[in-house]
């Protein structure tokens, strides 16, 4: 998608409702924008951007780290990691493109990989990408989490 920052620096409250976007004097699309409050931004998509290609691909693992037995308990300590990976290509011949990736946060799970976002929200991580004209790039996204599991380990008579 092309997309747009906005921030609202207006010094009023900006009401939801679409809103018009030109390149220059070129209509470029339109966008369907929520409350601003004063000093906040947001980022719009307004068009589909037919000259960036996007590859999309989710890879998950999990990994036992430890078994220990506790108290006639068996205590399981399993490492879970989820790795999407993206890759772009910019078709253009002549500009070059940012290309912002939206990961969704996941209660619990840390960002492992980038060890940074560019931007957070409360729902989501945000990664730039910058792209030459006629260039490809990519990005993997990985979040962890470590949790641990305990199984009862009981007497039975069979008798």
């Amino acid at each position: 998608m092309r997309g747009v920052e906005i921030k609202n620096t207006s010094g009023l409250q900006l009401m939801p409702g679409p809103i018009s976007v030109f390149d220059g004097p070129a209509y470029a699309g339109d966008a369907q924008i929520g409350h601003v409050s004063i000093g906040d931004k947001r980022l719009l998509a307004y068009a589909v951007d037919l000259e960036v290609q996007a590859l999309v691909k989710g890879d998950g693992n999990s990994t036992v780290k430890k078994i220990r037995i506790v108290n006639g308990s068996i205590e399981q300590t399993v490492k879970q990691q989820n790795k999407v990976s993206y890759a772009f290509g910019n078709k253009d011949e002549k500009r070059p493109r940012t290309v912002i990736v939206e990961q969704p946060k996941v209660a619990g799970w840390d960002l492992v990989e980038p060890k940074k976002a560019s931007e957070e929200t409360e729902a989501l991580y945000r990664f730039e990408i910058s792209l030459a004209a006629k260039e490809s790039g990519k990005i993997d996204v990985v979040q962890e989490h470590t949790e641990q599991q305990y199984f009862g380990v009981t007497q039975f008579d069979l008798a």
